[in-house]
């Protein structure tokens, strides 16, 4: 059975779905996909190649290419990646553009970069953000990474975290609020269509106003919201400040030498000696 979806593979084969996971991504679906692209992938078909054949040749391709699919296939069932000849995992990774690090499951990120992934290692940060820091300047983008240095050097490196926090914090405690309101619309609902009253003593052991609790909660998500979008102004007012005291520092620094410039052109025109 031709294996196309996620599903079709072994929860335990490990290996055998990271590997699936990494050919979906590059629009290779399945082990025909995969073994068609490493065929096609001359470096990686001397590795896969049965026989350890250094060219291509068509005559052959009716056979390398079945033999190539049916080992792909083979190794979307391999749980620990440690099983399988080195020789196939450096294919995979030249395919894929990974490191081996990731194809064995030792890191989460596929970066094949071993500087970004020695800086990910030292600050904390993902490789994703090291790598887009590191294409930033390498592509010329100074003025984007100068962005963030700026910010990451200010106090909204601290600030922004506890903001964040709070507001993280907030939209959990609302989402708690409106299901335990959803849950008291139910019952009282519930209560009204058996012709039940809950504040009756004679029914219930503990009497309930479900009306008051209802009020209870419908007010502590009103206060939520509130702190809520006050802590929004609160980060918006905090980038604000930031923003315009780092383009004041950027326009004094300059402004001394602009000032300078003009005056000298205003000298040449007018052939001042001095001013």
């Amino acid at each position: 059975m031709a294996r196309t979806r996620l599903g079709d593979i072994r929860p335990e084969a490990k290996f055998g779905r990271r590997l699936f996971t990494l050919g979906e991504k590059h629009g290779l679906r399945g082990p025909a996909a995969i073994g068609k692209a490493i065929y096609d992938n001359l470096e990686c078909f001397r590795l896969f190649c049965p026989g350890g054949r250094k060219y291509r040749y068509e005559f052959n391709e009716d056979k390398d290419l079945p033999t190539i699919r049916r080992r792909v296939d083979e190794h979307l069932d391999v749980e620990n990646a440690y099983d399988l000849s080195g020789n196939y995992m450096y294919a995979y990774s030249i395919l894929f553009n990974c490191s081996l690090d990731y194809l064995y499951g030792k890191i989460d990120e596929e970066c094949p970069n071993l500087e970004i992934l020695d800086i990910s290692k030292k600050t904390g940060l993902s490789m994703k953000v090291v790598q887009r820091f590191y294409e930033g300047i390498k592509e010329g983008e100074s003025p984007i990474v100068d962005c963030w240095s700026a910010i990451l050097e200010s106090p909204l490196f601290d600030s922004v975290y506890i903001d964040w926090r709070f507001i993280t914090d907030s939209v959990y405690d609302k989402i708690d609020l409106e299901s335990r309101l959803a849950t008291l619309a139910w019952e009282k609902k519930y209560f009204s269509d058996k012709g039940i009253n809950p504040n009756d003593d004679l029914l219930f052991y503990f009497p309930r106003d479900i009306d008051y609790e209802i009020s209870t909660v419908q007010e502590k998500i009103a206060n939520n919201d509130a702190a809520f979008y006050g802590m929004l102004s609160k980060v918006s007012k905090n980038f604000a400040d930031f923003l315009e005291s780092n383009a004041k520092a950027h326009y004094d620094s300059s402004h001394e030498e602009v000032t300078k410039q003009q005056l000298k052109m205003i000298q040449k025109v007018h052939e001042f000696d001095d001013i």
